[in-house]
């Protein structure tokens, strides 16, 4: 018999024998969880605006059940919220060697909703449960999938309690995106603890680099269980997997998908680690990444945009990037065709860019496209900076801005708030000390080719809003998809450059009046490499054959 087996069976029957009583297993843990006391305590509001709404007076949603909700904010205090409460778990009669053994896991669940309709730009909901030590060190978490829909939906969390836990941390978050108002609901939380023996799942998506840092390294893969527990083993290339990463945030996509997150840190620039992920007996492959490299060193970036629904073009333009060894993909928007479709995220983006361990062995990062739809899997999938929608960083000598087209510029305030985020940026430290200045989003400013002939040469807000910015703060290079090829023109001193032929249906359709300023418009599935030295920029686009479709050079 093994250990822990023996372990339980004591457990199990030292009450019997006059010993420590009976654990509360499958008993309720939190306090006030359907906040029908009217009041937040014992939730705690860490920040932002959460309020306790009253049902029958509340404008916007009747509660899952009872008379009272959860509610992200009113008008006037628009912010990211988030309330918490904290279960000791000694306290609550649970004996440390049970804690420390695997023998119990947190069953979290809450029922979730939003305003606007699911993928819609709105304001996001989740439910997570933080393992602490007797310190208060986080251990570990996990975190229900997003809710962003206009129904109440039930999301529920599990996970094994990692060696150590003394203290559970529950954790309502409601992200404000849009609108005027938070409307970030929540009701009828639950938080148990019940009796489990650990099982090595499956490894179903093999891990994916998503980093874009100096000294730092995000890993996410997925199981299809989470009665494990997770780490990353690692060490710098050649010298062994010496040190174990063990704290990892995983998401619980339903009863079969788990994706998990974990973060090495404190590493060294453009440095060699070999690393493998392992979920109790399952371990991946070994595999070798490096991180970003220093200002003064050479850099080579590939870019797509507009996979989706060609796994098959992307798998031939991965083998062809992973014979070019690139330092880092990104990818311009619409990595899938149907963001809500859970199991497109393996067959278009995950299973493609396993081919020749691509993602395994460097970073891929993406803008936000309209088919990846906003939907919850686009985020459970995805480990990307910043907010998740927009983000900028410095790689080698130049400065990124990534934006978010389906958070249009009008009047609410997280669309202002994306033209500020813009303007900072290229106003950084940062970015007037880089050589070069670039800024990737999905939707082009123009584009000569479209699916159809009158209705779309390009988005007109980004013209209107961003354009202005883009002159008047020196960016050099705008990389966008949506318009299914590859187009490059110049205007009034930036570069455009449209690298939608990662796969999907090309676009052969010429608008009456064509912008006047492309050089190249051509109607071809492609990849691209940028490669930089010092103050040359060197862009070379590939057609399916891997022959050169287009070159180009800028120098400052």
């Amino acid at each position: 018999m093994r250990p822990l087996h023996l372990l339980a069976l004591a457990l199990a029957v030292w009450p019997c024998l006059g010993g420590a009583p009976r654990q509360p297993f499958d008993r309720e843990l939190l306090g006030n969880p359907g906040f029908e006391a009217g009041v937040f305590a014992p939730w705690v509001v860490e920040y932002g605006s959460c309020e306790i709404e009253y049902g029958p007076s509340f404008p916007w949603a009747t509660p899952h059940s009872g008379d009272w909700l959860f509610y992200g904010g009113d008008e006037g205090a628009v912010a990211s919220c988030r309330a918490w409460q904290e279960v000791d778990l000694l306290r609550e009669g649970f004996l440390a060697a049970t804690l420390d053994a695997g023998l119990a896991t947190v069953n979290a669940e809450a029922w979730l909703r939003s305003w606007a309709n699911a993928g819609s730009f709105d304001d996001q909901v989740f439910y997570r449960v933080r393992f602490l030590d007797p310190a208060g060190i986080e251990l570990g978490s996990v975190r229900t999938l997003l809710v962003g829909d206009d129904d109440w939906l039930q999301r529920r969390a599990a996970a094994v309690l990692p060696p150590g836990t003394r203290r559970l941390r529950v954790e309502i978050e409601a992200r404000f995106r849009a609108g005027l108002d938070n409307d970030g609901m929540a009701d009828d939380t639950s938080v148990k603890l019940a009796r489990i023996e650990t099982s090595p799942p499956t490894l179903t998506k093999q891990p994916m680099l998503q980093d874009v840092r100096l000294d730092a390294m995000t890993i996410l893969w997925e199981t299809d269980g989470n009665r494990a527990r997770h780490t990353v083993e690692w060490g710098p290339a050649g010298a062994g997997l010496g040190q174990v990463h063990a704290h990892v945030e995983t998401t619980q996509v339903d009863a079969q998908h788990f994706v998990h997150k974990a973060v090495l840190s404190g590493l060294s620039p453009e440095t060699a680690y070999d690393y493998r992920v392992v979920s109790e007996t399952t371990a991946s492959p070994i595999y070798t990444f490096r991180t970003a490299p220093l200002p003064s060193s050479p850099y080579r970036i590939a870019w797509i945009a507009d996979n989706q629904n060609g796994p098959g073009v992307l798998g031939q333009h991965v083998i062809h990037m992973a014979a070019r060894n690139p330092d880092l993909l990104i990818a311009a928007g619409d990595v899938v065709q149907n963001g809500n479709v859970l199991e497109e995220w393996q067959t278009q983006w995950f299973a493609p860019l396993e081919i020749a361990f691509f993602a395994q062995t460097r970073p891929v990062v993406f803008a936000r496209g309209n088919h990846d739809k906003e939907h919850a899997f686009a985020y459970a999938y995805s480990a990307l900076p910043g907010n998740e929608s927009w983000y900028a960083f410095s790689y080698g000598n130049a400065f990124f801005v990534v934006l978010d087209t389906e958070a249009r510029t009008g009047v609410t305030s997280p669309e202002q708030d994306q033209l500020a985020f813009l303007i900072q940026a290229l106003e950084s430290p940062e970015a007037l000390v880089a050589e070069f200045r670039i800024v990737v989003f999905h939707r082009p400013p123009y584009t000569n080719l479209w699916d159809d002939p009158f209705s779309y040469n390009g988005e007109t807000w980004v013209r209107r809003d961003w354009v202005p910015v883009f002159e008047a703060k020196s960016v050099d290079l705008v990389v966008s998809g949506h318009a299914h090829a590859y187009q490059r023109g110049a205007r009034n001193g930036v570069t455009y450059v449209i690298v939608g032929g990662g796969g999907g249906a090309l676009d052969t359709w010429t608008p009456p009046e064509p912008w006047a300023f492309f050089d190249v418009v051509e109607s071809a599935w492609h990849y691209n490499l940028m490669d930089v030295s010092g103050s040359v920029l060197t862009w070379t686009a590939y057609d399916l054959d891997d022959q050169v479709l287009d070159s180009f050079q800028i120098v400052n």
